[in-house]
């Protein structure tokens, strides 16, 4: 007989591992793009699409108010400036009238200076015709006693 001892054993281990990620897959996209994202072997695919619209005559509408506007203001300007030069040809006619008067008003007092000038010296001549008449009067009455 033989003797033999054998020992045989068998040892397994097994160990299992779960990764699990979260990514955000999202995707911005300008008009007309293609954009890819991927994690292993997912692949992801986002189109944009780009919709045409009218403006449906907006634009022209916004023309036009800013020229009806613009035109507005236009004859508005026109309107005040015409009512400012209207105001302004009634004042010089004012003023003209005034500086008339005024010059009349000048010449009758001048007028009237020389007149007053005028009738000063009549009176001073005048007066003094009467002084010298009083001196012959006084004169030819001193006279008169001195022959008595």
């Amino acid at each position: 007989m033989s003797d033999s001892n054998s020992d045989s054993s068998n040892k397994s281990d097994t160990t299992t591992t779960n990764n699990t990620t979260y990514a955000d897959k999202r995707n911005v996209a300008s008009e007309g793009a293609v954009a890819v994202s991927g994690d292993g072997n997912n692949v992801t695919n986002s189109y944009s699409y780009s919709y045409k619209t009218t403006d449906l005559g907006a634009v022209q509408a916004g023309v036009t108010l800013a020229g009806n506007v613009a035109t507005k203001a236009l004859d508005l300007t026109t309107t005040g400036l015409a009512s400012v030069l209207d105001a302004m040809k009634a004042s010089a006619t004012q003023n003209k009238e005034i500086f008339d008067q005024t010059l009349k008003l000048v010449g009758d007092t001048n007028t009237s200076t020389k007149d007053a000038y005028a009738k000063a010296a009549e009176e001073v001549n005048g007066n003094r015709v009467l002084v010298g008449m009083g001196v012959i009067a006084i004169g030819l009455a001193l006279a008169k006693g001195a022959y008595k």
